[in-house]
């Protein structure tokens, strides 16, 4: 989709850029409603991380390193 973007900007047709705008968020790629979730998910995965460095075994591995 990104080469059709690019092929309509050089070849100046606003048609086919806007048309793989409209497939963007049809098909199955990441879509801008899908966004907060997404972020929230990455600081839960960091939230765990950080209990498990503070755990003893996760303190045993940081001193082991």
């Amino acid at each position: 989709m990104g080469s059709v973007e690019i092929a309509s900007a050089c070849i100046g047709t606003p048609l086919y850029g806007l048309s793989t705008v409209v497939l963007n968020q049809v098909l199955d790629a990441p879509k801008l409603k899908d966004l907060p979730k997404t972020i929230e998910e990455i600081k839960e995965t960091e939230r765990e991380k950080e209990k498990i460095k503070k755990s003893p075994i996760g303190l045993m591995f940081n001193y082991r390193k």
